[in-house]
């Protein structure tokens, strides 16, 4: 998840009603200005990750920018929630598949820092109204086409699920989210997951796991 305020109280209604844990990517200069339901997050159980301070693109800024957004965001962190992230989510699809040196090279330099970059490959674009706003229905199909078992062929297949409670009108994937958990949970995908619960542990370190 990658949170800034609109659809984000609901979300975590739904993962508190499925006893769900997710994990969310949080924007710094968002945190501090809804720090309410950041601490609310991390009250839930939930895993806290690092999504820069500003959201810039960190394949256009220089090492010392980002320095700054990733340690600007970790103060916030620890003022607020005694926390220091481990995980780093980069803004837009650089985490996806970076082909390029100006894409590695931010990624190596957040390792460097000790970060555990998680990208995604399944992105159901519930974020863009372009050429219009996806449905509930097409979200969570998408979500479900590509968990195992997969055709030999498909890349995305069982990774890591990409969904958005900011940036605009939140209602379809606020919706979306309990078809995705239930089929998630239904028994043709169970036997293909081995559930690693990163939310339910407590203390400092908790958000180092994924």
């Amino acid at each position: 998840m990658v949170p800034i305020r609109n659809g984000r109280p609901k979300i975590l209604d739904v993962l508190k009603r499925e006893h769900a844990p997710a994990t969310f990517f949080l924007i710094g200069i968002q945190t501090d200005k809804f720090s309410g339901l950041a601490k609310r997050i991390y009250n839930e159980g939930h895993t806290i990750g690092n999504h820069t301070f500003t959201h810039p693109d960190v394949s256009n800024i220089s090492s010392t920018y980002m320095k700054v957004e990733l340690n600007l965001t970790e103060r916030l962190f620890a003022s607020l929630m005694g926390i220091r992230a481990k995980l780093l989510r980069p803004p837009y699809a650089i985490d996806e598949e970076p082909d390029t040196a100006d894409q590695v090279k931010p990624l190596e330099f957040a390792q460097d820092m000790g970060y555990i970059t998680v990208g995604n490959r399944i992105d159901p674009n519930d974020w863009s109204d372009k050429p219009r706003r996806h449905t509930a229905e097409e979200i969570s199909s998408y979500v479900l086409a590509h968990l195992p078992p997969c055709g030999a062929n498909d890349l995305r297949c069982g990774n890591i699920v990409l969904l958005h409670d900011g940036g605009g009108n939140r209602a379809e994937t606020v919706r979306a989210l309990p078809m995705i958990i239930d089929g998630i949970r239904a028994p043709r995908f169970t036997r293909w997951f081995r559930c690693f619960n990163c939310s339910a542990k407590r203390g400092p370190d908790r958000d180092g796991f994924l």
